[in-house]
């Protein structure tokens, strides 16, 4: 499940910088001190961290997902 959510993520957040869309590199980065610290602050143990990488990791693909996209129509 992890793995799965991880990839689509990949996907999401390459497409997102592809598109020059604005904020993604803000996006990881609070992924990222969202899983450290719920992983220090938690005290969980390896499951716990799995379970928070793949819930941290199916938010911010649905926000990724989710996110405006520029226009690419002719102004």
């Amino acid at each position: 499940m992890a793995g799965s959510a991880l990839a689509i993520v990949h996907l999401l957040v390459f497409d997102a910088l592809a598109r020059h869309a604005h904020g993604i590199v803000v996006m990881i980065w609070a992924a990222v001190v969202a899983v450290a610290a719920s992983a220090y602050g938690l005290g969980v143990g390896i499951t716990g961290l799995v379970v928070t990488v793949a819930i941290v990791a199916a938010v911010l693909a649905i926000v990724v997902y989710l996110a405006p996209r520029p226009s690419t129509e002719p102004t």
